[in-house]
């Protein structure tokens, strides 16, 4: 895949919808470039939020675009 580094996060955020891929990607980079750890962990805490009783339906849905996005990081 393309190497996560700070000019592709730039170019992230300046386009339409990509401030989520550049939010994983500044924390992928931010734990030292994990991307399997990262990705594993933070579908598992998304997928918990978007089981509980308790986070709005607006908020689930979210959390599940944010759960997809990560499947570009894998």
């Amino acid at each position: 895949g393309t190497p996560i580094d700070a000019a592709l996060v730039s170019t992230l955020e300046s386009t339409d919808g990509g401030k989520w891929y550049a939010s994983h990607a500044k924390k992928i980079i931010k734990k030292g470039g994990d991307v399997a750890g990262y990705v594993v962990s933070e579908k598992s805490r998304l997928t918990n939020m978007i089981n509980s009783d308790s986070v709005s339906a607006s908020k689930k849905t979210d959390f599940m675009i944010r759960r997809n996005i990560l499947d570009a990081f894998a």
